[in-house]
C-alpha cells in the first residue's frame, strides 16, 4: 500500500519528509484533546462569540483536558506505577478513599478507574475504556470533594480562634 502525506510545510530533504510523517502519526493525540474540550465540557454548546470569552473558557479547560489525557496515556504506558509517583497526593488520597484502596498501593490504572466511576463508568469486563464525559464529570467530582476537604480544614482552624 501506497499513501501520499500533504503538507503545507516546506519539505526538501528525507529528514523532514520523515519528520512530518512523526508529525501525522502523533495527530491523534491532538484530535483526542479536541474530543475532550468537545464532548467532556460541552465546548460547542457554549454560547461564547467573542475572542476573549472564548481565551478565558480554554484558560480553564484546557489544563483539564491535558490533564485527563496526561492520566490516560500514564494508565495505559504504567498501569501498575504507583499512582502517587505520578499523580498529585490530594488527589490519590481522595480517590483511593472514595474507592476503598489503600493509597499506598494504588496504581495509575486504579485511580484512573477510580476517577471515572465517579463519572458514571461501571467498568464490567466488557465495558471498553471510559469516555471523555465520563471522565469529565468523574474529575469534576473529585474536585468538588478536594475542595471540600479544604473547606472543612480552613473551617476548623477558624472554630479555634
Amino acid at each position: 500500500m501506497d499513501w501520499i502525506l500533504l503538507t503545507s510545510v516546506p519539505t526538501h530533504t528525507a529528514t523532514q519528509a520523515q519528520e512530518r510523517v512523526e508529525w501525522y502519526r502523533r495527530r491523534w493525540i491532538v484530535e483526542d484533546y479536541h474530543q475532550g474540550l468537545k464532548t467532556g465540557c460541552h465546548m460547542e454548546e457554549r454560547e461564547i462569540r467573542d475572542y476573549e470569552g472564548l481565551r478565558t473558557l480554554l484558560g480553564i479547560i484546557a489544563p483539564i483536558a491535558v490533564r485527563l489525557l496526561q492520566l490516560r496515556v500514564l494508565s495505559r504506558q504504567c498501569p501498575d506505577e504507583l499512582a502517587r509517583a505520578v499523580i498529585p497526593t490530594d488527589i490519590v488520597l481522595v480517590v483511593a478513599h472514595l474507592s476503598g484502596h489503600p493509597a499506598k498501593t494504588m496504581t495509575v490504572q486504579q485511580c484512573w478507574h477510580g476517577i471515572a466511576r465517579h463519572g458514571g463508568y461501571l467498568g464490567r469486563k466488557g465495558d471498553g475504556p471510559p469516555g471523555w464525559k465520563t471522565l469529565w464529570l468523574g474529575w469534576m467530582y473529585i474536585q468538588n470533594v478536594l475542595q471540600g476537604m479544604q473547606l472543612a480544614s480552613l473551617l476548623s482552624n477558624q472554630l479555634d480562634l
